[in-house]
């Protein structure tokens, strides 16, 4: 519980400074550029000195430079016809059980962060489809500063979640899929509301060429990404780390940026070059946006979010993560005190 508390909190500090940046920023360029680009050059070495200064209060672990290169030679053992549990000590190879043990629980950080996809492809729509979305509507604010509005739906969210919806989930025993199923849900919700606002946009325009429906009606949207963040990315930082074994969490946590980021990215494309005919060629003009057809899109997204909510409410599924959980904490933990058992010994033998 420390743990997932500690991702969203950190998780809402970093949305802290996109809120700063988008709403400060735009106004100092305005009158600036330069000063607009040395803020964040300033902000970033004071970072920098701060994180320098406390260093002496820091859990510094000596670096495992044989870890990786361990890990990989095991990992290449199916290359060679052999199975993973072949490399245990027990069966003749090279390395310790607990290792081989650990490469197994590294191997489902994949699969287990795949879970939150169906959000992320929700989530990449602030950048594109909300975004052409906003430019055929009156621009209260520009389009790129409605994203301000999910940062600050992740701060409010993973405040009120903090205080009052983790210690319930907690009482219940919520399974974690469950989580990331409301999660997606929330991600549906931002989607459901851009295609009301699509049908809105189309039927509201009088064919003037000028824009009838108010930006501000995305505020919704982005409210619910925001409040799906806290319960689906944030949540994969705190799976990642409970699954890893102690020398691959940072191997892990490349893993999960890997998918949310990128993965989800590369399929978003692969989608939106499927459905290009449906966008309007010029995605400033109000009149093609207004006969074009990114509703059909919306919908395409909206089934995938719903797969997702579905999926990771499946009890096989959610009870395969908690067991993939359980194990790999028990693991860690056994692995631990094997450690400390192991160095023990070793003092009171140079002793």
């Amino acid at each position: 519980e420390m743990v997932e508390s500690y991702y969203i909190s950190f998780y809402m500090v970093i949305n802290i400074g996109a809120l700063l940046g988008g709403i400060i920023l735009p106004v100092v360029a305005g009158k600036s550029i330069a000063a607009a680009y040395t803020i964040p050059s300033v902000a970033l070495f004071v970072g920098l000195i701060v994180f320098v200064l406390g260093s002496k209060r820091y859990v510094k672990a000596k670096p495992r430079k044989d870890a990786l290169c361990k890990t990989l030679k095991a990992l290449a053992s199916p290359l060679t016809c052999k199975s993973l549990d072949s490399q245990k000590e027990t069966n003749g190879g090279p390395f310790k059980d607990n290792f081989v043990d650990g490469i197994k629980n590294l191997l489902f950080v994949f699969p287990c962060t795949c879970l939150i996809l169906p959000f992320c492809i929700a989530y990449n729509q602030m950048t594109t489809v909300f975004m052409i979305q906003g430019n055929a509507m009156k621009q209260t604010i520009g389009p790129s500063l409605m994203q301000n509005f999910d940062s600050l739906s992740v701060i409010v969210n993973g405040l009120i979640y903090q205080r009052y919806i983790h210690p319930f989930f907690s009482r219940i025993s919520l399974k974690t899929t469950h989580k990331i199923a409301i999660g997606t849900f929330c991600g549906l919700l931002a989607l459901l509301t851009a295609v009301i606002i699509d049908y809105k946009i189309h039927s509201h325009y009088n064919g003037d060429g000028q824009p009838t429906v108010n930006i501000l009606w995305q505020i919704p949207a982005f409210f619910f990404v925001g409040a799906g963040e806290i319960l689906t990315i944030a949540l994969a930082y705190d799976v990642t780390f409970l699954i890893a074994p102690k020398e691959q969490k940072g191997l892990a946590s490349g893993i999960n940026l890997f998918v949310w980021g990128a993965v989800s990215n590369f399929i978003c494309i692969g989608i939106y070059n499927s459905c290009k005919s449906w966008f309007p060629s010029d995605a400033t003009s109000v009149e093609q946006y207004a006969s074009s057809q990114v509703y059909n899109y919306l919908w395409i997204l909206i089934g995938i979010a719903g797969f997702g909510v579905l999926f990771n409410l499946l009890p096989p599924v959610a009870n395969w993560v908690e067991g993939v959980i359980h194990r790999s904490i028990k693991l860690n933990t056994s692995t631990e005190a094997q450690s400390k058992g192991d160095l023990t010994e070793s003092l009171l033998l140079n002793a």
